[in-house]
């Protein structure tokens, strides 16, 4: 069975309902999609969504269903695994109105998995993330070169979050 994972498979199951219901639940604010806090209070989070009463509540969603539960609880017990952010180099080309980056990276090892992310979007601008994701299994060697791409219209500024920091990345005209 594979390992849960933070970004992949924790964070979204806490809606926007439940995050804003859980920073007062217990008379203090804690963020419920910061890997980092949720960690710090998972027992207290486990503990409110399996309570008699049911978390969140009916008029709010409704309680989680078992299954969610018992991965949560499963990513507790296989060690909180997140995602990496990775490094890599960065092209943008245009073709009229689409515009194409491609992130050109190594990854660790063999098994490792590696891609763009879309984290945020405006009008004008996207900002996207470079994601490693280590095998439940390491292996031994050396990790392939890989390239990426992500197509899209209508963007002025691009930035990309790798390991090195979020940088933009200039579109050509």
């Amino acid at each position: 069975m594979r390992t849960p994972v933070f970004e992949l498979h924790i964070r979204p199951m806490f809606r926007s309902i439940d995050r804003e219901h859980m920073m007062n639940l217990f008379g203090d604010w804690f963020d419920l999609w910061s890997c980092d806090v949720l960690q710090e209070h998972i027992d207290r989070v486990i503990e409110s969504l399996e309570a008699d009463f049911g978390m969140p509540p009916v008029g709010k969603g409704g309680p989680w269903p078992p299954e969610w539960i018992a991965l949560l609880r499963r990513w507790k017990q296989t060690g909180f695994k997140r995602l990496k952010l990775g490094s890599g180099s960065y092209e943008v080309f245009r073709t009229e109105d689409v515009v194409e980056l491609v992130a050109s990276f190594t990854l660790p090892a063999p098994g490792w998995a590696g891609w763009l992310e879309l984290e945020s979007r405006t009008e004008d601008s996207r900002t996207y993330a470079l994601y490693f994701e280590e095998p439940d299994e390491p292996q031994e060697g050396s990790g392939e070169q890989v390239d990426v791409s992500e197509q899209f219209t209508g963007v002025d500024k691009l930035f990309v979050r790798d390991a090195q920091g979020l940088s933009q990345v200039e579109i050509p005209s």
